[in-house]
């Protein structure tokens, strides 16, 4: 049986077909293809990553210096019938949630602060909506909320 086996295997080893399927296929050149490729994408995705989210944490820890120092932003908080100590733990929310984004932390915990993030940001639009400010009130949450967006697409498509 095991010479019947070894016959076969020396048939279709020594067959023409054979033979010529091993000289088209050069994994080689295919593994470095899909490497470039793999690449290019991974470049791709690297960028929109770091932009959004640079953009999105410098947006994050200039709302928080305003939180605390601003006093139009006192103001606004008094304005939405929020309590003075929400916009204090926001502004360190804010910071925190930043490093945390833009610094070599765990998955989990990047995705702890898109999820706090998002929901800073749709509380924002909702507080605005629920004073009865103007549309034009929701346009800086919004714009956070498809930077944190554009941010998140491009943290998992790095992964």
């Amino acid at each position: 049986m095991l010479c019947c086996r070894n016959s076969v295997a020396n048939i279709w080893e020594n067959s023409y077909e054979f033979s010529q399927f091993w000289k088209l296929v050069n994994f080689s050149s295919l593994a470095m293809f899909l490497n470039k490729h793999k690449t290019y994408r991974m470049r791709k995705w690297n960028w929109l990553y770091w932009l959004t989210t640079g953009l999105l944490s410098l947006f994050m820890i200039f709302s928080a210096y305003m939180y605390v120092f601003s006093v139009q932003m006192i103001a606004a908080f008094e304005y939405l019938l929020l309590p003075d100590y929400f916009r204090l733990e926001l502004a360190v929310a804010k910071v925190l949630g930043a490093f945390v984004l833009v610094l070599p932390f765990p998955r989990w915990l990047k995705e702890w602060a898109y999820a706090g993030f998002f929901i800073t940001f749709v509380s924002a639009i909702v507080a605005h909506l629920a004073v009865n400010d103007p549309v034009s009130a929701t346009f800086g949450p919004l714009t956070a909320l498809l930077l944190l967006f554009a941010s998140y697409l491009g943290f998992r498509q790095r992964e």
